[in-house]
Formats: C-alpha cells, sequence, structure tokens
C-alpha cells in the first residue's frame, strides 16, 4: 500500500523487512557517490538538515547542494533501475515522499 510506504499508517512487520533492507541497499549505493555528493545525500536525509544547512556546514554554495542533490539522485536512481524496479519505486517514496523542499 503507497500510503503506508509514505508514512500514512503503521507499517506491517512485511514493510518493515522490505523497508529495512530497500534503505540496507540505498546505503551501498550511497557509498558509491562521489565523496562530495556521497556527504551532501547524507546530511539531507540522513541528518536531516536543510540544504541552507549543509551548505554552510560545508562551506559550499547553496547551488552546489542542490546541484549536488539533483545529480546524486540521478545516479542512484540508474543503479536502481538496473538492480530491481520495485526497489526504485520504494526508493522514491521514501525519499521524494517525505521531502522537504
Amino acid at each position: 500500500d503507497l500510503q503506508h510506504a509514505a508514512g500514512g499508517a503503521t507499517p506491517s512487520h512485511e514493510e518493515d523487512v522490505i523497508r529495512t533492507e530497500v534503505v540496507a541497499q540505498i546505503g551501498e549505493l550511497i557509498d558509491r557517490l562521489p565523496p562530495q555528493t556521497r556527504t551532501i545525500i547524507r546530511k539531507l536525509y540522513y541528518e536531516g538538515m536543510e540544504p541552507g544547512e549543509a551548505a554552510d556546514d560545508m562551506r559550499l554554495a547553496l547551488s552546489t547542494i542542490y546541484n549536488s542533490r539533483r545529480s546524486g539522485f540521478g545516479l542512484l536512481m540508474a543503479l536502481l533501475r538496473r538492480r530491481n524496479i520495485r526497489v526504485w519505486l520504494c526508493v522514491t517514496l521514501l525519499f521524494f515522499g517525505n521531502r522537504r523542499n
């Protein structure tokens, strides 16, 4: 159910297992990103920083944060499509469903 994946209702045990596996696979793929892009993705989505906070923290232009986020997701989506389209859908829901900016 898409509502469960997007954070609507309490997920079932099965959904928790799938989410855990997807998050582990995403982590492996994030590790394959270029260093700066990897750091930006982690700051925004694992540490919960706003783009401006990440820019200040890394002493980068805000446009660099946005550009790196966009290119990082492009790379991640390409890697995920090669693995499994269902995983790509889960990632889209996990990251873009909860996106603040």
